[in-house]
């Protein structure tokens, strides 16, 4: 008879903890004590492994306290069962628990079990529109790509209904929204490009979404029209409000709307402030506002004041060569990104001067410090570009590289590159579009997917070009896009 070893050296452990034999550490969670073993631990845990191997500090302590907020005694209980003897009791009221201690503490074997778990018993039995937005809000943020795909499989097939219905909106996260330009919001754009809703916040009007499968707009009569405003410039959902920087005659106003009661408001107004947003990002409990050359707000969401931060400006910014943001959210940071285009001016010996562009900047802003690091200039010029992430990378597309001479204002003579950023090597890169046409939507490609970059706006065609493909990408259908 030929006995499993794994099996064997599993079962012999879990009876080890259960005479508390061998027992070299114990982990406390609130007043509950767990006797293990630190060889158990590292073995199925990178957290504990790091912990226990990189000289810090409970790496000789008898007892470790765990004093994350999402990890219980009850969730704790059933990832060591689970470690110790491969048993997995979970349920609809606390898989989600489970599966957000499990990420924290690296345990893949139990993260892989959840993610089994809300296939089967959720995804593919019962499936809402609450549902989609809490699991994929989970997937999102632990990375969990797998249960992401399949909770974006599912809301695919009920694409028309969702995109007229205000329970979505009700119930949508504020990770499945990533506004970045005037007049347009974009709810949604998956990774594969299979669901899709890009609304349209239109002043004095109806809102309008752009049907992916007939490439038309149509109207959403599920919100209210945001009447006062004259003009929107960005946008940002968090929780159940979404945030639109306007104008309104000579005042700049940011709004809110409630997707519960389906109503309109006004922030507080930032004191002194004459200039325009030209971005919103919310990370934690904070909307931060981003302007040209005027120091940045955050308001919070706790408090409902604004806060000045300190200004990413340096003396060669100027008025009208903004480009964009993109936030980069993970586990342990979250940081903010800022592209902004530069200019210098020159003098001849005749006494005239002229305006000549300079490499972009992209400067990256820690909540944690309120501290702005300027990071590596772009290999191009860039006016107006949008920053924005791919695949994980900073990725710059759209705008210019021309400005006026005598003005310094940029005109769009000359459409600005493509750039991606490589943090191994710290530096950009231009991406050649090899698959691209001639075209006025803006199209460029990317990691070998398609964005449209309209009026700014970064949009995932959900276009995806496989490594072998040698023509260009047919582009005709989309020309509605632009309207």
């Amino acid at each position: 008879m030929v006995v499993n070893n794994c099996e064997m050296l599993l079962s012999k452990c879990a009876q080890f903890k259960e005479e508390r034999q061998f027992i070299d550490v114990r982990l406390k969670v609130g007043e509950d004590i767990f006797p293990v073993h630190r060889i158990v631990l590292a073995a199925n845990s990178d957290y504990f492994y790091a912990m226990f191997t990189n000289g810090m500090k409970e790496a000789n302590q008898e007892e470790v306290e765990l004093k994350d907020e999402s990890i219980s005694p009850n969730v704790l209980k059933i990832i060591m069962e689970s470690i110790y003897t491969g048993e997995f009791q979970v349920n609809e009221d606390n898989v989600f628990e489970v599966l957000a201690a499990a990420d924290h503490l690296q345990v893949t074997t139990v993260v892989q079990k959840c993610c089994d778990f809300l296939l089967t018993e959720f995804v593919k039995l019962r499936f809402d529109f609450e549902t989609y937005s809490r699991i994929w809000e989970i997937a999102h943020s632990h990375g969990l790509k797998n249960l992401q795909d399949a909770t974006e499989s599912e809301m695919a097939k009920m694409y028309k209904d969702v995109c007229e219905s205000q329970e979505f909106l009700a119930h949508i996260g504020g990770d499945q929204f990533d506004p970045n330009y005037p007049n347009y919001s974009l709810i949604y754009s998956s990774d594969k490009g299979d669901f899709v809703v890009l609304v349209a916040i239109i002043p004095q009007a109806q809102m309008q979404y752009f049907d992916f499968e007939t490439k038309t707009w149509k109207p959403l009569p599920s919100m209210a029209q945001l009447t006062e405003a004259d003009a929107c410039f960005c946008a940002e959902y968090v929780g159940n409000h979404l945030y639109v920087a306007a104008q309104r005659g000579n005042d700049f106003i940011t709004y809110h709307y409630d997707t519960v009661t389906d109503t309109w408001g006004s922030l507080p107004p930032i004191l002194g402030c004459e200039h325009k947003i030209d971005s919103l990002c919310s990370i934690g409990d904070y909307i931060y506002a981003i302007r040209e050359s005027t120091p940045p707000h955050r308001f919070s969401l706790k408090t409902n004041q604004w806060q000045c931060i300190r200004s990413f400006y340096i003396g060669e910014t100027c008025p009208n060569t903004f480009c964009n943001k993109a936030c980069v959210v993970s586990p342990d940071n979250s940081f903010l990104f800022v592209l902004q285009g530069q200019r210098i001016e020159t003098s001849s010996r005749d006494g005239s001067s002229e305006w000549l562009g300079k490499q972009a900047v992209v400067f990256c802003f820690n909540p944690e410090r309120n501290e702005w690091k300027r990071h590596t200039s772009t290999q191009s010029f860039h006016f107006r570009s949008s920053l924005f992430v791919v695949n994980g990378k900073l990725c710059i597309a759209g705008g210019m590289i021309s400005i006026c001479s005598s003005s310094g204002i940029p005109n769009g003579i000359i459409a600005a590159p493509v750039e991606v950023y490589d943090r191994r090597k710290n530096e950009w890169a231009l991406v050649n579009q090899n698959h691209i046409p001639k075209n006025n939507l803006g199209a460029v490609e990317i990691e070998g997917r398609v964005y449209f970059i309209i009026n700014n706006f970064p949009i995932d065609s959900g276009i995806r070009i496989p490594p072998e493909e040698v023509y260009p990408v047919p582009l005709d259908e989309w020309e509605n896009l632009r309207e």
